[in-house]
């Protein structure tokens, strides 16, 4: 599962609310991989940093870069990144996702 206990994640859901301050995007899991099985229908709180990607997937399938503050409550949203110490760091936050996890 990689070094220091850090576990990738993947997941998508609706965002529940947005913390600016602390930058968090808590997302009600609709699906996910093994990790994120145990928090099906639960809010989970995704810290995003400097390095988040955040993405917005248009009709066409083509995604376009926007920024932390484009998010909004009761968009899907599908995510990976990692899991450390019970922290979820995403990676990425993609807007527009269409809720069909893939196995």
């Amino acid at each position: 599962y990689g070094k220091g206990g850090k576990m990738p994640f993947a997941l998508a859901g609706t965002i529940a609310s947005i913390d600016p301050a602390a930058r968090t995007v808590t997302v009600t899991v609709v699906c996910g991989n093994k990790l994120v099985k145990p928090y099906l229908g639960q809010d989970l709180i995704l810290q995003t940093t400097a390095a988040t990607r955040f993405l917005l997937r248009n009709p066409d399938g083509k995604a376009t870069t926007m920024t932390f503050e484009d998010l909004a409550i009761g968009q899907k949203v599908s995510s990976n990144g990692r899991l450390t110490d019970q922290v979820w760091t995403a990676s990425r936050i993609t807007v527009g996702a269409d809720l069909n996890c893939l196995p």
